[in-house]
C-alpha cells in the first residue's frame, strides 16, 4: 500500500469531496467480472480495501512517509481512524460502481429479461414460461422439484422422496 494515495484519500474524504477511483480498461474489466459473479465477487473486491494500513504503507522516498506518518500523529486521527476513512470512502465507491453496473444491465432489459442470460438461466426462464399459462396461473408442466432436478443435475426428486 502507498502511503501517498492514503494520504490523499484520507484528506479528500476529510474535505467531503468524494472518492473517484478511474482504472485502466482491463482493471475496470476485472472488477466488472468479479462484479457479476455477486456477493462473493464483490468480497474479493473489498479483500485489499480491508487491509489498507497508514501505519504500514510505504513510500519510495522514506522521508515522505515519516513526513506522512507525523501529519497523521499531528492531526485530529490516528492511523486506525485514517485508515476506516480511507475504507468507508473507497467502499462507498465500490458501492457506486455495483450500481452503475446494475442500472446498466436493467436498461438492456425488455419485457423483465436481459439479453445476456447464461443457459443455465435460459433454461430456467423456459421452465417458468412452460409452468406458468397465460395469466401467470400454474399449468400442467414439470414440478417445482422436477424443475429444480433438470437445473442441478445429478439431483433426483423423485429418488429423495423415495428415501425420506
Amino acid at each position: 500500500t502507498r502511503i501517498w494515495t492514503i494520504f490523499e484519500q484520507w484528506k479528500a474524504t476529510q474535505a467531503g469531496i468524494p472518492v473517484r477511483v478511474i482504472m485502466p480498461p482491463a482493471a475496470h474489466a476485472t472488477m466488472i467480472e468479479q462484479i457479476d459473479r455477486g456477493a462473493e465477487g464483490i468480497e474479493k473486491i473489498l479483500e485489499p480495501i480491508r487491509t489498507i494500513s497508514s501505519a504500514e504503507a510505504q513510500a519510495t522516498v522514506e522521508t515522505d512517509r515519516v513526513r506522512i506518518s507525523e501529519a497523521i500523529a499531528r492531526s485530529e486521527a490516528d492511523h486506525r481512524t485514517v485508515d476506516l476513512r480511507v475504507r468507508t470512502g473507497l467502499t462507498r465507491w465500490i458501492g457506486t460502481a455495483v450500481s452503475a453496473h446494475m442500472s446498466e444491465i436493467i436498461s438492456k432489459c425488455t419485457d423483465g429479461e436481459v439479453f445476456a442470460r447464461t443457459d443455465k438461466e435460459a433454461h430456467a426462464s423456459v421452465v417458468k414460461e412452460q409452468d406458468e399459462g397465460p395469466d401467470g396461473q400454474q399449468e400442467a408442466g414439470p414440478k417445482e422439484e422436477e424443475a429444480a432436478a433438470i437445473e442441478a443435475p445429478g439431483r433426483n426428486p423423485a429418488q429423495e422422496r423415495e428415501e425420506m
